[in-house]
């Protein structure tokens, strides 16, 4: 499970159970767009996208594996 979460200005995506983080990015759009492309090639999975309040203000779950 991938979660995207507010750092400051910027915006990261960390794997769950795992220490640091998997990326960083300047605008929420694009950390959505590479955890969900990232979640669907690792199938079973998902991605949570968290507010600055700390709540879940998105899902994406993603079944099967894309081909790459």
């Amino acid at each position: 499970m991938l979660r995207v979460e507010p750092d400051g200005a910027e915006w990261r995506v960390v794997r769950l159970g795992v220490s640091g983080e998997e990326a960083r990015f300047d605008r929420r759009g694009d950390a959505v767009d590479w955890a969900c492309r990232v979640a669907s090639k690792r199938a079973p999975g998902s991605v949570d996208v968290v507010d600055d309040a700390g709540r879940i203000s998105a899902r994406y779950s993603f079944a099967t594996a894309k081909a790459a």
